[in-house]
Parts: C-alpha cells; sequence; structure tokens
C-alpha cells in the first residue's frame, strides 16, 4: 500500500542519516577506522577497513552509543519542520546524558565534549568530579550555558570522613556538608 511504502522510505531516510552521522563522527574522533550499519531494528553494527564486524574497547563502546544518542538527536532536530503524511514532525528536545565521559581516555573525553553540544541546542551532562577533567572543561569552554553541583547535606557530624570539594572556575565548593538542618542533595547554581 502507498502508507506502507512511504513508511518503509522514511525509516530508511532515518537509518541512512543516522548512520551518516555517527560516521563523520567516527571518522573525526575515533582512533580506527571504522564504519557503521544499522539494521531495521536500530541494532548499531560496526565494521572495520575490511568490512568485518570490529571488536571495541568499553570506550568504544561509550562513544559509539553516545555518538548514536546524539544522531538520533540531531535527526529529530532537523526534522522538526517536516511535514509528512506519515509521520509526526521532528523535534528539538534538550539532551540529557548522565556520566558521559566514564570510561573513555583524555583523547575520546575531548572528542565526546566536542561534538555533544553540536547535536541538540541543549545538552544536560551529569558529571562526578572525576568526570570534570581538564580536557573535558577546556573543550566545554565557552559552550556552557549554567553550571550545578550536588551537595549532600547530612544533621550528623563528619566524624572521621575527610572534606569533599571541587573547584569550578577556581571557586572551591564544599560537595557534603554535615551537622546540617535535613539529609538530602541540594542543587546549586555554580555562579
Amino acid at each position: 500500500s502507498h502508507l506502507q511504502t512511504k513508511l518503509t522510505h522514511e525509516e530508511d531516510f532515518a537509518r541512512v542519516s543516522i548512520k551518516m552521522k555517527i560516521d563523520e563522527i567516527i571518522k573525526q574522533f575515533m582512533r580506527k577506522n571504522l564504519t557503521v550499519q544499522i539494521d531495521k531494528d536500530y541494532q548499531l553494527k560496526v565494521f572495520d577497513e575490511n568490512r568485518n564486524e570490529a571488536s571495541k574497547s568499553t570506550g568504544e563502546n561509550q562513544l559509539l552509543g553516545l555518538a548514536f544518542t546524539g544522531a538520533i538527536a540531531d535527526f529529530a532536530k532537523d526534522r522538526q519542520h517536516e511535514e509528512s503524511d506519515v509521520l509526526l514532525s521532528g523535534t528539538e528536545a534538550p539532551l540529557v546524558v548522565d556520566s558521559p565521559f566514564g570510561h573513555l581516555d583524555p583523547a575520546y573525553r575531548r572528542g565526546v565534549a566536542n561534538f555533544l553540544p553540536k547535536l541538540a541546542s541543549q545538552v544536560i551532562l551529569l558529571v562526578s568530579t572525576s568526570q570534570a577533567s581538564p580536557e573535558v572543561m577546556d573543550e566545554l569552554d565557552g559552550k556552557i550555558g549554567a553550571q550545578y553541583i550536588l551537595i549532600s547535606h547530612n544533621k550528623d557530624g563528619s566524624g572521621d570522613k575527610k572534606a569533599e570539594e571541587i573547584s569550578i572556575n577556581g571557586k572551591m565548593f564544599d560537595l557534603t556538608k554535615y551537622n546540617q538542618e535535613f539529609t538530602g542533595t541540594l542543587l546549586e547554581e555554580v555562579i
């Protein structure tokens, strides 16, 4: 039927567009010369230059997953003004990523910090103190609209626990506060 043909065409177009964006990211930021294939169920397979399925390190898997997620967000953003008799138009939504730099070495951290902000108009990164490394923060310099820290409040005293601090823009912040009125987490904007 006409609708089935149109839907198949739209799905093929989506897979090709997402594949091209991922290949572009891989070419720019990955050490290995890889290409991707996305099957009809949107499963991602990665191939080396000899067209053999490539094995990937933990960091490469994480980079590919972030590239895939970002490419989907980018595709939805590009489709936001499209008219279709089969599909709803795309949307421009924030891209929220938790711990994107966890298993990445410094070069891949820089790459992810470079490409993620380009794929959505608003990117929300949830990072630990170790993930907010100098190479990440240098790459994000000038791209950060707002920064927040999560501060753990505890009614109890600190005992022998060492202070947890983070330095942001040359200013030190306590990440854990003791002898507080409540136990919980407080979100504080870094100004």
